[in-house]
């Protein structure tokens, strides 16, 4: 079984913003890009043909747009998030498109589908309201253009390696 996911990795001009703060606080931070996931990891033997078909039958209609990331958000579970201003309704289309078809089985519907960038995951209730705290005042624009869709594998040591980059 292979343990894939499907993400947008932005290309912001000041990712390196971005970058600095999950250096300190997402345990991620070496295995994986800043992203925003679509459909979440999951386990199964669908082929990377199979899969790149749903793509191509579910995104046929959609082409590039605008995202805006801004804001910080502390999460449940210790999670911190950059927050998706521009571009959510989109984010939650692709979302629900790719979770029909092969890949229903694999959607979890006990948790909300929020668009956003994990910039921190941490354990410690303490450190974690500092942490927010600390960020609240982080007032940065990310903007770009999303015109890629990326599928994933998750290898066993957690590394994100590029299966597959579905143009819009």
């Amino acid at each position: 079984m292979t343990n894939r996911a499907i993400v947008i990795f932005p290309h912001f001009s000041n990712l390196e913003l971005i970058d600095e703060i999950r250096e300190k606080y997402d345990p991620l931070f070496n295995y994986i890009a800043p992203h925003l996931t679509l459909v979440f990891p999951f386990q199964s033997e669908l082929t990377t043909k199979e899969l790149i078909e749903h793509m191509e039958k579910q995104l046929k209609d959609v082409g590039p747009f605008e995202l805006i990331a801004k804001g910080i958000t502390g999460a449940s579970d210790g999670y911190v998030f950059l927050d998706v201003k521009i571009g959510n309704d989109k984010m939650i289309e692709l979302h629900d498109q790719l979770y029909k078809g092969i890949l229903k089985p694999h959607h979890n519907r006990f948790i909300p589908y929020i668009p956003h960038i994990t910039i921190a995951k941490i354990t410690d209730e303490n450190e974690y309201r500092s942490v927010v705290s600390e960020l609240s005042d982080f007032d940065v624009e990310f903007k770009t253009v999303i015109d890629k869709i990326t599928i994933e594998i998750i290898d066993d040591s957690e590394k994100s390696l590029f299966e597959f980059e579905y143009k819009l």
